[in-house]
């Protein structure tokens, strides 16, 4: 009798303490989370600052090349934004405890393939901006340059980092999906 109770006792303390480590845990999530989201924020506003300030607040560029480099830069940028978009609504799936849901998945997923879409098109971007920085030399005065530059080599390796946390939630997302089956 002596045992069945102690044995009960100690069951009670350990649910006690799994939800004590637990709230803890979810605190740093939230901490993080909130974090994160003011990080994102703070980017997009630099981000979106730099490109306005990149064309049209130097007066050396005719009004078709201000107007066709926001164009050129704006693509590469707005993908940017797109990923950082979904990172932001992945930070409140993670705040909620909710990191290995199909839906933090796929959201995490569409950041991927945004940041992918935005590395495969930053040298093309540099190469219309090189062509339309030149727009108005005379022929044969023209600049059209096609290069991978060390900023293309941190994104790829970003992104191939990236893609093995996409990998990492994918099979989480599964274990997690087959527990939930499990009687």
């Amino acid at each position: 009798m002596q045992v069945a109770i102690f044995l009960q006792r100690q069951k009670e303390l350990y649910e006690e303490n799994g939800k004590t480590v637990i709230k803890k845990n979810m605190r740093s999530f939230e901490r993080w989370s909130i974090v994160l989201r003011w990080g994102i924020v703070a980017f997009a506003a630099i981000v979106t600052y730099a490109w306005l300030f990149d064309w049209l607040l130097k007066d050396r560029f005719s009004h078709l090349q201000i107007g066709l480099g926001l164009v050129a830069t704006g693509v590469g940028y707005l993908l940017l934004l797109v990923s950082l978009f979904y990172l932001f609504r992945l930070s409140y799936m993670v705040e909620s405890g909710d990191i290995f849901s199909r839906k933090a998945f796929l959201l995490t997923r569409k950041a991927w393939v945004f940041f992918l879409i935005w590395t495969v098109f930053a040298p093309f971007q540099r190469t219309l901006e090189s062509l339309i920085c030149t727009l108005h030399n005379p022929v044969g005065h023209r600049i059209l340059f096609f290069a991978i530059s060390s900023a293309d080599i941190v994104r790829i390796i970003v992104l191939v980092a990236l893609g093995f946390f996409v990998l990492a939630l994918q099979r989480g997302s599964d274990i997690a999906e087959d527990q939930s089956l499990t009687i």
